[in-house]
């Protein structure tokens, strides 16, 4: 069983398992109809390197004995005009890889939750837009949140007023169904743990407690628009608006 005392890095296999990690996930990107583009004529030199290159920044990054040489997040992403659309589906990608090879539940949601720190300096198409375009992705979030985890959502609706920390279990099986949105909530400043707790026997799950230990009056003025019954096809996510 994986040391919490120990890096990320170490907690999810060291260097072998960041690169089968990379191995993974590179071929779903490039061969996704949507954003395989970026890849589009780069010569198996250039993806070689570009392999090397995001090895060697997971592996430092997640606290690894890895020195990386290439450029910062932000200036190799300029320019691209990445999308909010383009960046849910590349987390999808992601998760889909973390599943694959098994990784542990913990390790995955703090690896998650450090490739949502990257959103800003990746998605150039969100800071043109701003505010509005955030209001709406965390309007998503909640709203799959509010299907997803009753217990939770109740939480926030009963803590809109004191604002003190929210706390509530959660099954694994919701877990995997709110993951992929939990991310947004860090975008707009919110803070919150994942912690294990048990396996059920009763229902074949395991059983986590997140707790929101920071939240923000976006959070707030979020959960109130949904409480005050917004049309949810103007904000769901599968609805893809």
């Amino acid at each position: 069983m994986p040391d919490p005392e120990k890096s990320l890095y170490h907690r999810l296999g060291g260097y072998d398992a960041v690169a089968a990690f990379v191995d993974e996930l590179l071929p779903r990107l490039t061969a996704d109809p949507h954003i395989g583009v970026y890849w589009k004529g780069k010569s198996k030199d250039t993806m070689k390197r570009q392999r090397q290159l995001v090895v060697d920044f997971l592996c430092a990054a997640s606290g690894g004995p890895v020195h990386y040489l290439g450029r910062d997040i932000k200036t190799s992403h300029e320019g691209l005009r990445i999308s909010e659309d383009e960046w849910s589906m590349f987390l999808q990608h992601a998760v889909a890889s973390l599943e694959e090879l098994r990784v542990a539940e913990k390790e995955k949601n703090e690896f998650l939750e450090f490739v949502a720190s990257l959103h800003r300096d990746i998605v150039e198409a969100a800071q043109a837009v701003g505010a509005e375009l955030l209001k709406k992705r965390l309007l998503g979030a909640l709203l799959e949140i509010k299907t997803e985890t009753k217990f939770l959502w109740q939480e926030l609706t009963n803590h809109i007023d004191d604002d003190s920390p929210c706390r509530a279990r959660i099954r694994g099986r919701t877990l995997k169904a709110i993951e992929i949105h939990l991310p947004t909530l860090r975008d707009v400043g919110v803070q919150y743990e994942m912690k294990y707790l048990q396996f059920d026997s009763k229902s074949g799950d395991d059983v986590y407690e997140i707790v929101i230990t920071r939240t923000t009056p976006a959070l707030w003025t979020a959960v109130k628009t949904l409480v005050s019954n917004v049309d949810p096809e103007t904000f769901s996510q599968k609805s893809g608006k």
